[in-house]
């Protein structure tokens, strides 16, 4: 499946809703700037295009809403908090289970998750952030703002 917007304009904002009854894979590409909407209530799951090396980082960037952050995945693996412009560590899981959070990271703050890959599939949830991440802090934006809502 191909996915193409034919009058899509460089600075104007889409929204593109996609949907599956299975577990479908989808590769993204593209020079385009993305924000994944990733509500914390659910467990979402991504797979490296690394081939699968397990120590391959991966980068998550979002805004937090002003209390604890946390990553958790179901497999355990380690993660990273840290600001995404000064690079200060604010978070080094340890425990790597659910109930792990942080201190209150301050509202607004751009943060940045430094996950670790693995060979398939992992679920995962990102807590204490808005609900829109993106691949680098450059990227990043609230749809809200440009009038594409939310489910």
């Amino acid at each position: 499946m191909s996915l193409t917007l034919p009058d899509a304009k460089a600075g104007h904002v889409y929204r593109v809703v996609m949907s599956s009854t299975n577990q479908a894979s989808v590769t993204i590409e593209g020079s385009a700037q993305i924000v994944w909407h990733v509500p914390s209530a659910l467990l979402h799951a991504n797979e490296p295009l690394s081939g699968g090396q397990y120590y391959t980082p991966q980068y998550v960037f979002g805004r937090a809403t002003g209390g604890p952050v946390a990553y958790f995945n179901r497999h355990r693996r380690p993660y990273v908090v840290r600001d995404a412009e000064s690079g200060a560590l604010l978070v080094r899981g340890r425990q790597f289970t659910a109930d792990e959070v942080s201190a209150p990271v301050a509202a607004g703050r751009m943060i940045q998750f430094t996950l670790r890959a693995c060979r398939g599939p992992a679920e995962w949830r990102l807590t204490g952030m808005e609900p829109f991440v993106a691949a680098s802090a450059e990227d990043w934006f609230d749809p809200r703002q440009f009038g594409c809502g939310v489910d």
